[in-house]
């Protein structure tokens, strides 16, 4: 196994799929359950499977808020944008402002403009990954912000199930059946 910079392994996805588990807590608020399930499976891909979800802002938060009771936190928090009762923006603000959390927020939108990016800096977000999600990019996301030596692997011999799903994460668009 590949070490990393702290000379610990570093976890690697072999070529059936099957990966070493990361000891990163993730929290995915996301609305739309197809979108939570798809997010689900490449973290598992990338052997994180410590994930939680919610499905709008104000859920987010309660669960960010028991998170920093217990004395925990996420190592990332993935935020949807646009979600019913409390949009992403709104929530990320309220996380920083009044929870006063400082751990990484990036934002999931299918609205990827200079506009749209501006708004979730400003409401706190540390960065934006654009809907569809692309293997590439969640992998971008994890190396910047898990901890060190979950650092996730850097070689493409990674196995997924054949469907739609295999398009997906191989950023090809899904028409919709």
């Amino acid at each position: 196994m590949p070490s990393n910079h702290s000379g610990k392994p570093t976890p690697t996805i072999g070529t059936n799929g099957s990966s070493d588990e990361i000891k990163a807590h993730i929290l995915i608020a996301e609305d739309n359950i197809i979108n939570q399930e798809i997010m689900k499976r490449m973290l598992a891909l990338e052997g994180i499977k410590d994930v939680e979800l919610a499905v709008n802002g104000e859920q987010a938060i309660a669960k960010v808020e028991e998170a920093i009771r217990k004395g925990v936190h996420y190592d990332i928090v993935f935020m949807d944008v646009q979600m019913p009762r409390m949009d992403g923006l709104q929530a990320t603000q309220i996380i920083r402002s009044q929870l006063g959390y400082t751990y990484p927020i990036v934002a999931l939108t299918a609205f990827a403009d200079e506009e749209n990016a501006a708004q979730c800096i400003s409401a706190g977000m540390d960065c934006f990954m654009e809907k569809p999600i692309i293997k590439n990019s969640l992998r971008e996301v994890l190396q910047r912000y898990c901890p060190p030596g979950s650092l996730i692997h850097d070689n493409d011999d990674v196995t997924t199930p054949s469907s739609a799903f295999e398009s997906f994460l191989a950023g090809t668009p899904i028409t919709p059946v």
